[in-house]
């Protein structure tokens, strides 16, 4: 179990990736502890839910798996742990493909200069989707600081062949005159605000001032009908960072 908790606590440390990557890790590491240790060790997984209930309390993506999770714990008699999170796993895969094609019958990116930050898997998806069809699309990057997550997103996107304007947060506003939309993803979205990195509500402004489009990618775990974006406070972070 000590060895589980080190994993869990590795990807808890992740701040690079968003939660859709972090859900992967997660499950991942529970489906290799299921495969190393006896099946009817529920017990102890269900206190190690309990720690990431608090842990992830910002990521819904992951708080969607974790409350199916502790259902299927808390069948009588318990079942096979790999096939629930093999079938977990099937239900979700390629959402963010699925997302990524959606949003390209939606938007035209052809010609088009795009704002985007940090590093997302749903962000680099739709990239990946639309380099098959590439036509001249010029991406403004920031790099999402103080943890410089757009550095990955940016090597990743430059290397599919993308012509990346790599800026600081604080840059923003000065690029905003060529941009013609922004795309951002989402850690939790509400009827009438959103949840995800913090540059996000400056680049929301920043849109409507310069009257350019600002879409949103969310898969549904992570829509709420309720007002929890507003209500969500954010944990402070290491001071040494800055």
């Amino acid at each position: 179990m000590e060895i589980l908790y080190q994993e869990v606590w590795d990807i808890l440390s992740n701040r690079q990736s968003g939660s859709v990557v972090l859900l992967d890790d997660l499950t991942k590491a529970f489906a290799s502890y299921s495969g190393r240790n006896n099946e009817h060790r529920q017990a102890e997984l269900k206190e190690l839910i309990h720690f990431l209930d608090t842990g992830f309390a910002n990521f819904p993506v992951i708080l969607h798996f974790l409350k199916e999770f502790k259902e299927f714990l808390s069948g009588d008699p318990p079942h096979n742990t790999k096939i629930f999170l093999a079938q977990y796993a099937k239900k979700w895969q390629n959402v963010t493909t699925r997302l990524a094609e959606q949003a390209s019958k939606i938007i035209e990116f052809s010609d088009k200069t795009v704002l985007i930050q940090s590093h997302s898997g749903t962000i680099q998806s739709l990239f990946g989707l639309q380099r098959r069809g590439y036509s001249n699309i010029k991406i403004i990057l920031t790099e999402s600081r103080p943890v410089m997550e757009g550095r990955v997103q940016a090597d990743y996107l430059t290397k599919l062949g993308y012509e990346v304007t790599f800026i600081t947060d604080g840059a923003a506003a000065r690029f905003f005159p060529e941009i013609d939309f922004v795309i951002s993803g989402a850690d939790r979205v509400c009827k009438n605000n959103f949840v995800n990195k913090i540059g996000s509500y400056s680049f929301a402004l920043l849109a409507k001032e310069f009257s350019i489009p600002f879409y949103l990618l969310s898969d549904s775990r992570k829509i709420f009908s309720d007002n929890s974006c507003a209500e969500l406070e954010e944990k402070p972070k290491n001071p040494k960072e800055i």
